[in-house]
C-alpha cells in the first residue's frame, strides 16, 4: 500500500493485487463508455506499467487476469502518462499552495486577496490543462483475426483521452453517447 503525507486527505492505494471484479464492478454495460482509470494506481510509459497493461486487458476480458465481460467493445479506456502525471501533481501542490494562503489572507485586504485568488485561478487553469495532457493513453478492442488490446498515445498535447472525440474512436462509437465511467479504488464498492 502506498500512503498519504501527513495530513493529506488521499486515501491508501493498493499497490499488488486487486479484486478486479470487485474495483471494475459496474463497468461492463451496453453503454459505449470512457473508463478514466485511477492515475494514483494506474499509468503507463514508466517502465514499471507490466501491471497496468494486465489490468486493462483483463478489464477487455483478455489476457492473464481476465474478467468476464459481455461488453468489451464499447469501452475505451482512458489512462495517465507516468512523467506527465508527475508534472500534474506539482502543478496541484502549487493550486493547493494558493488555497492555504488565501484562507491565511485578513478579508479585509482586499487588494492582497485579489491578486492571491488570480494566482489561485492561474495555478487551476495551468493544473486542469496538465491534467489534460497527462491523459493522453487510451485502450480499446480491435479485432485481428482475434481481439487484441490496442494501446495508442497521444503525442500532440492539445489532444487528451479524456475527450472521447479525441480518441480517434472505432467506427459506430459516437463520443455524444460515451458514458464516463470513473474508475478509483476508493470508489470501489466494499467487499
Amino acid at each position: 500500500m502506498t500512503g498519504p503525507t501527513p495530513n493529506s486527505p488521499v486515501r491508501l492505494v493498493p499497490t499488488g493485487a486487486i479484486d478486479m471484479e470487485r474495483v471494475f464492478d459496474g463497468v461492463d454495460s451496453t453503454d459505449n463508455r470512457l473508463v478514466v482509470l485511477d492515475p494514483r494506481r494506474w499509468a503507463l510509459l514508466n517502465g514499471k506499467d507490466a501491471l497496468t497493461r494486465d489490468e486493462i486487458t483483463g478489464l477487455l476480458g483478455l489476457g492473464p487476469v481476465t474478467m468476464r465481460v459481455d461488453n468489451a467493445a464499447s469501452c475505451v479506456v482512458a489512462c495517465v502518462n507516468a512523467q506527465r502525471r508527475d508534472v500534474a501533481r506539482k502543478r496541484a501542490s502549487e493550486a493547493l499552495a494558493w488555497r492555504h494562503v488565501i484562507r491565511q489572507i485578513n478579508p479585509d485586504e482586499i487588494d492582497e486577496l485579489q491578486e492571491a485568488n488570480a494566482k489561485l485561478e492561474e495555478a487551476t487553469a495551468k493544473l486542469n490543462k496538465d491534467v489534460g495532457k497527462a491523459f493522453q493513453h487510451y485502450v480499446y478492442l480491435v479485432r485481428a483475426g482475434e481481439l487484441i488490446p490496442e494501446f495508442k498515445r497521444f503525442d500532440d498535447d492539445t489532444k487528451s483521452s479524456l475527450r472521447a472525440s479525441t480518441c480517434g474512436l472505432p467506427s459506430g462509437f459516437s463520443s455524444s453517447l460515451v458514458r464516463l465511467t470513473p474508475v478509483s479504488l476508493a470508489l470501489a464498492p466494499a467487499a
